[in-house]
């Protein structure tokens, strides 16, 4: 969404800067909303769960925000209202991805959060790449790419994700004060 929204909202669909400002600022809250979620997820339905449960949201707002396009409802909300939903599950998967990169190796926590940030950098210069070639007149190229990552995202966290086992509690009282006072 960062890669190519503000040419969507502004250049395609005739948003103002600032209004584009309190679109981004909207899909941010949903981020943060779905890192609230996730924390009750994990404590639910462990790591597996909550990354099983998030792929809904992240489908469900992909897949709609790509169905409008295609359909020719090219307006703000249309967009916006699926990415809430998209941003929701992304709010899931991030910290969940940060801790399946860096849990299995405890000791070097610190090289394995640099090389998951690396590979998540290098993947959104790509996009970024592809985007600015892409993008037009059009919101297609944003909102089908969008749909494209939601179907991969799904499939990757219902099986690929599944099959591994739950990640060992950390050791008590390693984690314990962190949570205190959050829920």
């Amino acid at each position: 969404m960062l890669a190519g929204s503000s040419f969507v909202f502004i250049n395609v669909l005739g948003s103002s800067p600032l209004a584009y400002g309190a679109i981004l600022a909207t899909s941010s809250m949903a981020y943060i909303a779905g890192t609230w979620l996730c924390r009750r997820l994990l404590l639910r339905h462990g790591l597996r769960g909550a990354v099983k449960r998030g792929a809904w949201f992240s489908l469900a707002g992909g897949l709609s925000m790509a169905a409008l396009s295609l359909a020719g409802v090219e307006s703000v909300w249309a967009i916006m209202l699926p990415q809430w939903l998209f941003a929701i599950g992304h709010g899931v998967h991030q910290p969940c991805g940060q801790v399946g990169a860096i849990g299995p190796f405890p000791d070097k926590a610190g090289t394995a959060a640099s090389l998951s940030g690396f590979a998540m950098m290098l993947t959104a210069f790509g996009v970024g790449q592809w985007l600015g070639h892409t993008l037009g007149h059009s919101v297609l190229p944003m909102t089908l790419g969008i749909g494209l990552f939601s179907i991969l995202l799904a499939t990757v966290a219902w099986t690929l994700i599944q099959r591994d086992d739950e990640p060992a509690a950390p050791p008590v009282g390693s984690l314990a004060p962190l949570g205190r006072g959050l829920g």
